[in-house]
């Protein structure tokens, strides 16, 4: 009726509306798009439909592992007429998933089936899955997987005596597809024995296997693995001759300095209190293991000395609790065992130069000429040593560099007038703290320590302490060493606290064996361990008979119950308990929650 023009309001609301003294009644108010020219309709002809239309889609199962398949059914609301019904199928990401073009659903029924099948995938995604008939549609959505993998391999526990039983878990990345994973299990050492495989069984992402073992002549370490899909993960186990460990002492780390410590070095002293006769006499035959007496821990020898009935030895404890400490467990008396004392495997970094030749993964030098010598070393053994014949304030840096460390070396004055030991060394010897030791000054002090600041010259930036030190005597070894940490630096000679420096221009750097000009050297046992500002402390247990027993497994049944039932423990031993019976020890680590006996 009217088409009027007005610029003024681009937009706004709709309205009903009224002026003084309207009344009236309003019904059906829409609102609806405008298009400048209205769509016309037609009306076609007449035709029977019976009003059958698609109601579902279902997909079994709805996720799958890229390259399986997985099916799909279309159901009707009513029977098919005569001939059948064809419903058109479609796929969103035909990429990952491919349908027929259609399914028929036959004459009288009211379903059909049909076949997806999938590709490989490098990372999950979808397809939505429709079917369409006559204007009426219904979706359901698939998920493909990429390839489940194997992403890890657990065995409890990790070390037994030879004869004993050994679990393992193999844990996927995914969800086990419908059917379940086979995951293949192979054993490189004949000492320990695998099935062939392990069923992960469908919507699991683990599953447990059990190994056994036979008794090997010495100890020995077989790699176990567990392989599906083009992934493996190995685990290693460690199995001990039956009755291999005749004795063991329990070993308590007290922690004074309230800090929890990991993978903390501990210092063990042997002495007098310890029967030297019940191991072999160079200590062979020692092991450590953590509070489960299974868990094996990493150690060192130092020094082992029947004789005088003297040992040192360190350990690679896992935690020390601030408030409990550790409890671990020395083992000892088999005849037959070899060595695993490991310097390497304990401490943050470590040589004993008996390798033959200076290991360059480990040491750069800054000038001087290193090689390795044979020698009588401090703990009175022959074997090799570092001999460094410098003509200038030269260093043999350490590969480690770190912040706060105690670095240890045992060195020995051969020709020339000191050698000593650099802390936080960067920029070749420019940057660096020394401890110089001197063994032409006994009369005065004779153990120094300089800072060197962006400074390659002669003359030290900074004297930060010095002490006299008693008698330095050529062709002696002496222990330097030097504790960094803060601003602090201390240093000890033969385990005695000489000189405290503080400097806060190095925070961090690498450790050092350094000489000045005609310094002559060998050097014997360098490492770096951790620092703490409170040593743990150590008391050793009496001795106790073990006779090679260990605790091979704890299994739980059931594993998951509901706050008020209980539940069963069974623990295992690697043999059978001697004559009165074996005590296990039992804990919970949340004793409000499980107790145990």
């Amino acid at each position: 009726q009217i088409h009027g023009v007005q610029s003024s309001l681009p937009s706004g609301k709709a309205a009903l509306y009224g002026e003084v003294n309207t009344v009236a009644n309003f019904s059906n108010m829409l609102i609806r798009k405008y298009a400048a020219t209205e769509p016309t309709v037609s009306l076609g002809g007449v035709s029977t439909f019976g009003g059958l239309v698609v109601t579902s889609v279902a997909l079994n199962p709805a996720n799958v592992v890229g390259g399986n398949g997985s099916q799909g059914t279309v159901t009707l609301n009513g029977p098919a007429p005569s001939g059948g019904t064809v419903v058109a199928l479609t796929s969103s990401n035909t990429a990952a998933a491919q349908v027929p073009a259609n399914a028929t659903v036959a004459a009288n029924a009211t379903t059909a089936t049909f076949s997806i099948t999938t590709s490989t995938v490098a990372s999950s995604t979808s397809s939505t899955i429709t079917a369409n008939y006559n204007g009426s549609s219904q979706a359901a959505t698939l998920t493909i997987l990429p390839p489940v993998s194997v992403s890890s391999l657990v065995l409890n526990p990790t070390s037994v005596v030879g004869g004993s039983n050994w679990q393992g878990t193999v844990t996927l990345s995914a969800a086990a597809p419908s059917g379940g994973i086979s995951v293949s299990l192979n054993s490189d050492n004949t000492a320990a024995q695998v099935p062939p495989s392990v069923t992960v069984a469908a919507g699991a992402t683990s599953a447990v296997f059990t190994g056994t073992t036979t008794n090997p002549a010495t100890q020995t370490t077989a790699h176990i693995t567990a392989s599906s899909n083009s992934s493996s993960q190995t685990a290693s186990l460690t199995i001990a001759p039956s009755g291999s460990a005749t004795y063991r002492s329990a070993i308590t780390v007290a922690n004074p300095g309230g800090t929890t410590l990991t993978a903390y070095q501990v210092h063990i002293v042997l002495g007098a209190s310890f029967d030297f006769t019940k191991a072999q006499s160079n200590g062979t035959d020692i092991r450590f293991t953590a509070s489960d007496g299974v868990t094996a821990l990493p150690f060192w020898i130092e020094s082992w000395n029947r004789a005088t009935s003297s040992a040192s030895l360190w350990v690679n404890v896992p935690t020390i609790d601030s408030v409990n400490g550790a409890t671990l467990y020395m083992y000892y008396g088999n005849s037959t065992a070899a060595s695993a004392s490991s310097g390497n495997s304990t401490f943050d970094f470590f040589d004993d130069f008996s390798g033959g030749t200076v290991d360059p993964t480990k040491w750069t030098a800054t000038g001087g000429t290193w090689s390795i010598a044979s020698d009588t070393r401090a703990d009175g053994t022959a074997g090799g040593v570092l001999h460094g014949v410098l003509s200038a304030r030269q260093a043999l840096a350490t590969s480690y560099t770190g912040t706060d460390y105690v670095v240890q070396v045992y060195g020995k004055q051969v020709g020339g007038r000191m050698w000593g030991v650099g802390t936080r060394v960067s920029n070749g010897v420019s940057n660096m703290y020394t401890a110089n030791i001197y063994d032409d000054l006994n009369t005065t002090k004779n153990l120094y320590l300089y800072t060197w600041l962006n400074n390659p010259s002669n003359s030290a930036t900074l004297t930060l302490g010095n002490a006299a030190v008693g008698t330095v005597s050529p062709n002696i070894w002496y222990q330097l060493m030097v504790k960094v940490h803060s601003i602090n630096i201390d240093v000890y000679k033969n385990g005695v606290l000489q000189i405290h420096g503080v400097q806060s221009s190095l925070p961090s750097g690498k450790a050092a064996i350094y000489g000045e000009v005609n310094t002559t050297a060998n050097f014997s046992n360098m490492l770096i361990r951790k620092y703490a500002a409170t040593e743990p402390t150590v008391s050793l247990g009496s001795l106790s008979t073990f006779g090679g027993l260990a605790v091979s497994s704890v299994a739980l049944n059931p594993a998951n119950v509901v706050g008020g039932n209980s539940s069963q423990g069974t623990v295992t031993l690697s043999a059978p308990a001697p004559s009165g019976g074996a005590v296990v020890a039992l804990t919970s680590s949340n004793t409000t929650a499980a107790q145990v006996p």
